[in-house]
C-alpha cells in the first residue's frame, strides 16, 4: 500500500513539474522526402469474389512536384502491382492502367470492393503485368488535395454514389 501511493505521488509531481517537450526534442522524429524516382513496395492481398485472395505489391512512387524545379518538393503517388498470370508470355512490358478522377477516394478503397480486381484487372494479367496507379492527391497519395468546406453541397453537384441511391431509394418504398 505504502509503496502503491509512493508511486502515485512521484507521478503526481514529476507530471506536474514537467515542461511540455519542444519541437526540437530527441522525440521529434524528423526525416527527409524519400528522392524523386524512388519507390517502396510491400506485399498485400486483395479478396476475391470466391473469398480467396490475390497476392499484389502495393506501394507509393516519389514523383517531383514539377519536374522542370528541383527543387519543388516530393509528393508520393499510390501504386498497385499484379503479377502477369502464368498464361502471359515472358518479357510482354506491363500494362499501365491510371486509375481515379473528380471525387475518387483511392485505390485502397476500390480494391476493398470484392470484385473491383476480377472486373477491372484480372483479364490483363493474362497478357502482361499489371500496375495501377492511382491520381496525385487522393487516395493513399500524399500530399492530399481534399479541402474542407464551410459551404453546404448542391446535391446536384455530388457525385453519383448507387449504393446511397439504392438506400434513399428503399427508404422512400
Amino acid at each position: 500500500m505504502k509503496k502503491s501511493l509512493l508511486v502515485l505521488t512521484l507521478l503526481a509531481v514529476t507530471g506536474a513539474c514537467a515542461e511540455p517537450a519542444s519541437d526540437t526534442s530527441f522525440h521529434t522524429a524528423v526525416a527527409p522526402a524519400p528522392p524523386a524516382g524512388s519507390m517502396f513496395l510491400y506485399p498485400e492481398r486483395i479478396p476475391l469474389l470466391d473469398g480467396g485472395f490475390v497476392n499484389a505489391e502495393r506501394g507509393i512512387y516519389f514523383a517531383p512536384v514539377n519536374r522542370s524545379n528541383p527543387g519543388s518538393g516530393v509528393l508520393g503517388v499510390e501504386v498497385y502491382r499484379f503479377r502477369a498470370s502464368p498464361e502471359a508470355l515472358a518479357g510482354t512490358p506491363p500494362v499501365f492502367f491510371l486509375h481515379g478522377g473528380p471525387s475518387f477516394d483511392g485505390l485502397e478503397d476500390a480494391l476493398e470492393d470484392i470484385g473491383t480486381f476480377e472486373e477491372r484487372w484480372l483479364p490483363l494479367t493474362d497478357v502482361s503485368d499489371v500496375i495501377v496507379v492511382g491520381q496525385r492527391g487522393i487516395g493513399s497519395s500524399k500530399p492530399t488535395t481534399t479541402i474542407e468546406t464551410t459551404t453546404t453541397i448542391d446535391p446536384a453537384e455530388v457525385a453519383y454514389d448507387p449504393k446511397r441511391a439504392e438506400a434513399e431509394f428503399q427508404a422512400v418504398l
